[in-house]
């Protein structure tokens, strides 16, 4: 939200924000850490994540962690940037060429064309709480006139994380709403790989779910099931193979609870 905020929207008033998210490169993800724990941040069952496999399987499953100040409200501390990849060469084109902005202080921001896809890619994933608020994130970020989308790194970076499917699917939908008029190149035909496939089936299927039982992760085994699938092919296509028997055992011991 800050990163869009600032430049972005003409009053940084309209754009609500229930958070601050911050990106470390995956190798200093645990000094960010400890830097964010003596500035008070912290949560309660921190201290039990902390054995060195479980920290290890927690940051190939995750690709981030959510602490809770005293009164400030949350920081989410991410070493990824993409919910589903959890390969650090997947990150890098976000630090490519990224923005120097001040917002109190010099921070950087991703580039205009890896700020739409990060926006489009989250936006486009289930969510107990739907929200749109992603359609007027991707629209202004598209209607600002000095900023110049790189649709072929776009796609090239969609292609890489395996979200091209449904970065075509986001563009169709915030072109529609939004009514923009999307430039030549901003679509082209995705090639659909089996796990966009497997994961569209699944999203499909908690699409029809209520919002009680979404939020209450009541999801159909049919769901899950997919979505297990889809997960453990991205594992064995990434950076954390070795931990696959791990990850695997705690999603079925996460699945027999629910």
């Amino acid at each position: 939200g800050l990163a869009l905020s600032k430049d972005y929207y003409e009053d940084p008033s309209l754009r609500p924000m229930q958070d601050i998210d911050l990106l470390v490169p995956f190798a200093f993800a645990d000094d960010a850490l400890d830097v964010l724990a003596r500035q008070g941040w912290h949560r309660d069952d921190l201290q039990g994540m902390k054995s060195p496999q479980f920290w290890a399987i927690y940051k190939a499953l995750r690709n981030g962690i959510g602490l809770k100040g005293a009164g400030r409200g949350e920081v989410d501390l991410h070493w990824n940037v993409l919910h589903e990849c959890n390969r650090s060469d997947l990150s890098a084109p976000f630090w490519q060429r990224a923005e120097w902005i001040n917002v109190g202080v010099r921070v950087m921001r991703p580039q205009p064309s890896a700020l739409l896809l990060l926006v489009i890619s989250h936006g486009m994933r289930p969510n107990p709480v739907a929200s749109l608020r992603w359609v007027a994130d991707a629209a202004m970020i598209l209607r600002k006139r000095d900023v110049q989308i790189d649709w072929p790194g776009l796609w090239q970076m969609a292609r890489m994380a395996r979200l091209e499917r449904r970065v075509v699917e986001g563009l169709r939908l915030v072109s529609d709403i939004a009514r923009i008029d999307m430039p030549a190149g901003a679509f082209h035909a995705p090639r659909t790989t089996l796990i966009e496939s497997i994961e569209a089936l699944a999203f499909k299927q908690m699409g029809r779910l209520t919002p009680e039982a979404r939020a209450t992760a009541r999801r159909s085994r049919a769901a899950q099931s997919l979505l297990f699938a889809a997960n453990t092919m991205r594992f064995w296509n990434g950076s954390h193979r070795k931990l696959l028997p791990a990850i695997i055992v705690s999603r079925l011991m996460r699945a027999r609870r629910t």
